[in-house]
């Protein structure tokens, strides 16, 4: 019963977008080049798979693990994904979180040395990079118009309510104490984009909620494109929304008369709590 008089009074819901408004079952739609106009990788495909599937720790057979880890592995395909894994064994590993955005794992190679395989968020990873593959395969110098490019492909694609991931890598000669302290001069190989399908009822749902007077929130981890997208499909934000960010919170703090904005992307989970507290302080359920 308090449960049920809690939610006949609610004000505000702030829901998270993966999962909750989206079918959390992702596909890979495209491997694209790093840098330059959206295109799909040429030699460069087989090290972006090769990233993709040794920085993973999900399984094809069964399929389990992470939707999106099991996205990359359908791409590459069982084939591919047995070929790698036997090739270079993974020895260590620095797993995902959401202050870092991205996730390493150090493998051997049979060749003699190490890679350092790692995957995240465009922006995460583009800035611990210092060379990228080119359409031949080659590494060259990331410069300052290859930076800029990446941002404006990676907005695009999540414009368009894709997900980002980069992919990139780095050879060792020796075996690192800590992998974290190696997460950088990395070479960038390529990105993945990735489409989750919205849910067919969430907007019926968010239309509901509305019709009650209930203000709906998303509050997501995902790029500001990806989330300003999914968010006008089901209703939560009118075209040409601008989402705040976990960096634009962290700016400005959170005031107790905080004025609700219906999209925030790139936050961390103690900026979702923070959010809550605020609009508590207001007197909102």
């Amino acid at each position: 019963l308090p449960a049920v008089e809690t939610l006949g009074s609610t004000t505000v819901v702030l829901t998270d977008k993966t999962g909750t408004l989206t079918e959390n079952r992702l596909r890979v739609e495209a491997m694209l080049r790093p840098t330059g106009p959206p295109a799909p990788l040429g030699r460069g495909l087989w090290e972006g798979l090769g990233v993709a599937v040794l920085c993973n720790d999900a399984s094809l057979d069964p399929a389990t693990g992470d939707p999106l880890e099991i996205a990359l592995l359908e791409r590459a395909g069982a084939a591919v994904v047995d070929a790698v894994r036997a090739g270079e064994a993974r020895i260590a590993e620095a797993p995902f979180d959401s202050g870092r955005k991205r996730m390493s794992t150090l493998h051997r190679d049979p060749a003699g040395g190490y890679w350092l395989m790692v995957k995240g968020t465009p922006e995460s990873v583009a800035t611990r990079s210092r060379a990228v593959l080119d359409d031949e395969g080659m590494e060259r110098p990331l410069d300052g118009a290859d930076r800029a490019m990446l941002q404006a492909t990676a907005s695009e694609l999540a414009g368009q309510g894709r997900r980002v991931l980069a992919l990139a890598r780095r050879g060792l000669a020796g075996r690192p104490a800590n992998l974290l302290e190696e997460e950088h001069d990395l070479v960038m190989v390529g990105l993945a984009a990735l489409r989750d399908e919205v849910r067919s009822e969430a907007s019926a749902a968010v239309a509901a909620a509305h019709r009650a007077g209930i203000q709906v929130v998303m509050v997501t981890g995902d790029h500001p494109g990806t989330a300003a997208a999914v968010a006008v499909e089901v209703g939560i934000a009118p075209p040409g929304c601008h989402p705040l960010t976990g960096s634009d919170l962290r700016a400005d703090g959170i005031p107790d008369n905080l004025l609700v904005n219906p999209v925030y992307a790139r936050v961390d989970p103690e900026h979702k709590l923070a959010l809550v507290k605020a609009l508590q302080a207001q007197g909102h359920v």
